[in-house]
């Protein structure tokens, strides 16, 4: 097992997006009937407005709990690289680095000695700072999009979307290392999870403006589609990015938002009239 200061990982693609608004303006592909069921009957309705907010409110309270544990994991691997004090100091120094290796990293040896948790937890780990900040920062910003579509709940939609793209991001990756040389590659990062976000909210919202490089406008959807296609390109480059993992939570994201969330509009809703 490499020590944790030399650990290749994968981190997301090198565009940073933002919201060019804190706010996202209505989805133009909203079908007709969604728009009288929700955002209607949440304008007019106090009762229902109440439980527009709780919903939304729970849904950034685990946006936050994903990035709090993020941050904490970073934190420990942090702790496991400190230096110096007495021996015994060193000795829990030493089984933390150990802990976190066998607990926080996609690596097949990890999955055959039945530590399977490492599929979701991987997920949760970072060891560089830009590595942590670049997906935490772009997470927070891009699951706007879910968080303030009415009838889109953290338990049956967001979460789910979470977790499902961190499994199918990790499966991707052990399924790309074995049908290759590459048998001793690490993985951790959170990227797995935005691109699978990435990709819901471009079905979702399509025509929501970002900010490339927080200066270029750019609809949603040309920028998960210059994702997926520059992941997909560079798979099989030699990098320390895993854009398997990329891609793979890419395709979680796509399928998750065609059997659970495009009855909420989007490109594949029905539309406005």
């Amino acid at each position: 097992m490499l020590r944790p200061a030399n650990l290749p990982h994968f981190s997301y693609a090198p565009l940073q997006p933002i919201f060019a608004s804190q706010r996202p303006y209505i989805n133009p592909y909203l079908a007709q009937n969604f728009w009288t069921r929700h955002v209607r009957r949440v304008q007019s309705s106090s009762a229902a407005q109440g439980a527009y907010l709780r919903s939304v409110r729970s849904k950034k309270a685990l946006v936050w709990l994903c990035i709090g544990t993020n941050c904490i994991v970073w934190l420990s691997w942090q702790a496991s690289r400190r230096e110096g004090g007495t021996s015994k100091q060193a000795a829990k120094i030493r089984k933390l680095g150990l802990d976190l290796q066998k607990n926080f990293l996609l690596a097949t040896r990890n999955v055959r000695e039945g530590r399977w948790w490492v599929l979701i937890t991987s997920a949760f780990s970072h060891i560089s700072f830009w590595h942590l900040f670049v997906n935490m920062f772009t997470f927070q910003q891009l699951s706007q999009v879910l968080v303030y579509t009415p009838g889109l709940t953290a338990s049956r939609h967001l979460a789910p979307l979470i977790f499902g793209s961190a499994l199918a991001g990790s499966a991707a990756f052990l399924s790309h290392e074995s049908a290759s040389s590459r048998s001793q590659r690490v993985g951790l990062g959170f990227s797995g999870v935005v691109s699978g976000v990435v990709t819901s909210a471009a079905c979702l919202m399509p025509h929501q403006q970002m900010l490339l490089f927080g200066v270029v406008p750019l609809p949603l959807w040309a920028l998960a589609i210059g994702y997926i296609a520059y992941d997909t390109y560079a798979m099989d480059g030699d990098t320390s990015v895993a854009h398997d993992a990329h891609v793979g939570g890419a395709i979680f994201g796509g399928a998750f938002y065609m059997l659970a969330l495009k009855r909420f509009g989007g490109i594949l809703g029905p539309r406005m009239r």
